[in-house]
């Protein structure tokens, strides 16, 4: 703040004389001024005067951030399920989606053998030599098998033989399955995982090392296999690796084992030819 100081005093400002053009009527006037000390207080940028009462600033307390924390933490409850409901309904979607097109193509395989329905969705892994990647470390990536069942004759994308809710995501991964505790094939292998040689798998162009080879699958082919899991929903271990269970197969009855003869069974034994 600042002040501008004027001095009091009586000083003559001007005396003029005033008359007309003719020189009558002449009149001195004399003007004077009285100046006295008036204080000026201006207000700078930012700053208050002393007649502008400065307002006491004050932060939140307590019971308001609590009360902004609540409010937050209800918001959160309400949409973040609503979130994962959403994500939830687009994973079911996209597995519909997919099995639809498993659907289709197997239709589609079943008609062009004869009714004979695939042994396997996709089918084994493969080596690089195109045959079955019995070395479980030796699985090419799965978009370059050349001799699945349904791929890539029937349905183009791998990815359509890929739950979402599975956490299998690598391409490369071979594992061996074994047939479910339910299925009689379970007790014919005697909880063994199926070999090209003894259970519902049979591949005879296949050379005759691989008969008693364990069948390999793709982690990621979610249809034919996923992780196995026990009543708790804990996954079960075998030697101390997840173990897989098969999920697909046209003959569940071990027909030749057990002395029956369904048809479908025995001919889809019989046809278990990749194209």
């Amino acid at each position: 703040m600042f002040a501008v100081n004027v001095k009091q005093g009586n000083n003559r400002l001007q005396q003029n004389e005033i008359g007309d053009s003719e020189g009558n009527g002449r009149v001195s006037l004399e003007l004077r001024y009285v100046t006295v000390q008036v204080p000026v207080l201006l207000s700078r940028v930012g700053e208050r005067s002393w007649f502008m009462p400065q307002r006491a600033r004050r932060g939140f307390t307590l019971i308001e951030l609590l009360v902004v924390i609540a409010i937050i933490a209800i918001l959160a409850a309400i949409i973040f399920p609503t979130f994962n409901r959403a994500r939830e309904s687009a994973r079911s979607a996209t597995c519909m989606s997919n099995l639809h097109y498993l659907w289709q193509a197997s239709s589609t395989y079943a008609q062009d053998y004869s009714g004979r329905w695939a042994p396997m969705l996709f089918g084994p892994a493969e080596d690089a030599t195109r045959l079955p990647a019995v070395n479980l470390n030796n699985a090419v990536d799965m978009s370059r098998v050349k001799r699945s069942f349904l791929y890539p004759n029937y349905i183009k994308d791998v990815e359509k033989f890929h739950c979402p809710d599975s956490l299998d995501r690598i391409k490369t991964k071979a594992i061996n399955a074994y047939m479910p505790i339910s299925s009689p094939w379970s007790g014919v292998l005697g909880g063994s995982s199926p070999t090209f040689g003894v259970g519902p798998f049979l591949f005879p162009q296949l050379p005759a090392p691989y008969s008693n080879k364990a069948v390999p699958f793709y982690a990621f082919d979610s249809y034919d296999t996923s992780a196995a899991i026990d009543l708790s929903g804990k996954p079960i271990q075998v030697g101390g690796v997840n173990a897989y269970e098969i999920h697909y197969s046209p003959n569940w009855t071990a027909a030749k084992q057990l002395g029956i003869n369904p048809r479908q069974d025995a001919s889809n034994r019989a046809a278990a030819i990749r194209p």
